[in-house]
């Protein structure tokens, strides 16, 4: 296991509640992020077995009380933002927060999971009917935050981008 420690804390995935192991690979800058000190993603390969699961990707934050969160959503992005002390983080996750016809959650993207927002990181609802697949979480981070300029963080947080 190869746990990803952030300059705001500690990445844990978990799968239905309980912690599991991961491996958080270094994904090399490009254009869209030239300034960001750390770019990682994590997979989780998923093998569908037509049940409800969710999993998580959470930051242990050091610092709860004086991290500033915000959500930085994009078009087929769910992105979180931590703020602390001149960095920032964004955790990324390729999808769309859940939409629904009244009854059942659709998406105009085709995706057939969806992905919710908790306090401290963000959540893949994957549903009895999911196929297997890849599920990848994003991880970037600034130091320092540039004024202005620290959406590069959120394209370094892209799974599609990586």
């Amino acid at each position: 296991m190869n746990e990803l420690l952030t300059p705001i804390g500690k990445i844990t995935v978990l799968f239905d509640g309980a912690p599991i192991p991961y491996s958080a690979i270094e994904v090399p800058k490009d254009r869209t992020c030239p300034d960001v000190i750390g770019r990682f993603r994590i997979d989780f390969p998923y093998e569908s077995d037509c049940a409800e699961h969710s999993l998580f990707c959470i930051v242990n934050l050091a610092s709860p009380t004086q991290t500033k969160i915000g959500a930085e959503s994009g078009e087929r992005l769910e992105a979180l933002a931590f703020y602390l002390d001149g960095v920032k983080l964004t955790l990324g996750a390729e999808g769309e927060e859940p939409l629904y016809d009244g009854e059942r959650p659709i998406s105009p993207y085709g995706y057939d999971y969806d992905i919710s927002y908790l306090s401290n990181g963000l959540t893949y609802n994957i549903f009895p009917k999911t196929k297997s697949q890849t599920f990848t979480f994003g991880v970037s981070w600034m130091i320092p935050r540039i004024e202005g300029d620290d959406c590069q963080t959120w394209y370094g947080a892209d799974p599609s981008c990586m």
